[in-house]
């Protein structure tokens, strides 16, 4: 349930029994920056498969390139992985998700950040064409040479998804909760006359839909637990 919480805010409170702990974490995924800071004694790897982006990223103690469905983790070697907003561009998001279930060790934490299909922002996605999203991000964040991957979302990348998967692969799920995002205070930050317009038509899409596209639900955030002793984090 939403505290009330920015989303970065929220993802460091449901990570806080890891933070600054002697760990090992991957960030798969993880881009020119990390969200969370995990602590001195912490040793984090970096998987991402742009190349340039991984070599800014600061935060890693060592950086990996390749693709989270096909690179070769080291099993049972990760105490927590994070996979932050990736599982909806993958062509085969199962086979990431088996991927990274294999490299984490007995006890670790899975921590999935994925949007919302049937939010509006979600639907936006899945049914408009990439050179759009390209465009949108271009006019409203002013980022031509960060334009977002393509938006595949296949079906599993859903809460009924990961909790099959989680069934599936002997994983209790110790979270999976659906948050607002920070899209409100990215539109009033970067664009505040389309922010406004675009969230007063998602309120009256939640109307038509009888509250199914609800603005308190743009965003999931799942911890899927290895149920094998061994954990470090205990909860």
């Amino acid at each position: 349930m939403n505290s009330g919480l920015r989303f970065d805010q929220t993802v460091r409170l449901r990570l806080s029994p890891w933070i600054g702990r002697d760990i090992k974490v991957l960030e798969a995924g993880c881009g020119a920056r990390s969200s969370v800071e995990f602590g001195d004694r912490a040793y984090v790897v970096g998987l991402d498969i742009d190349e340039a982006a991984v070599a800014k990223n600061k935060r890693l103690d060592e950086a990996l390139v390749g693709d989270v469905e096909t690179y070769p983790l080291p099993a049972e070697t990760f105490d927590l992985i994070c996979c932050r907003f990736v599982l909806e561009h993958l062509s085969d998001p199962e086979r990431a998700l088996a991927n990274m279930r294999r490299a984490l060790k007995p006890g670790g934490w899975l921590m999935l950040m994925f949007p919302n299909r049937w939010s509006l922002k979600g639907m936006v996605a899945r049914l408009t064409p990439h050179s759009l999203h390209v465009l949108g991000y271009r006019t409203v964040f002013g980022k031509a040479l960060a334009t977002p991957y393509e938006t595949r979302f296949a079906r599993m990348v859903s809460p009924e998804g990961i909790r099959q998967f989680a069934l599936r692969e002997g994983l209790r799920v110790v979270t999976l909760e659906a948050h607002p995002g920070d899209w409100d205070w990215l539109l009033r930050k970067h664009a505040p006359v389309l922010g406004r317009l675009l969230l007063l038509a998602e309120r009256l899409v939640q109307i038509l839909t009888l509250g199914r596209v609800n603005p308190q639900q743009r965003e999931f955030i799942a911890i899927l637990a290895d149920s094998r002793p061994g954990s470090v984090a205990s909860v």
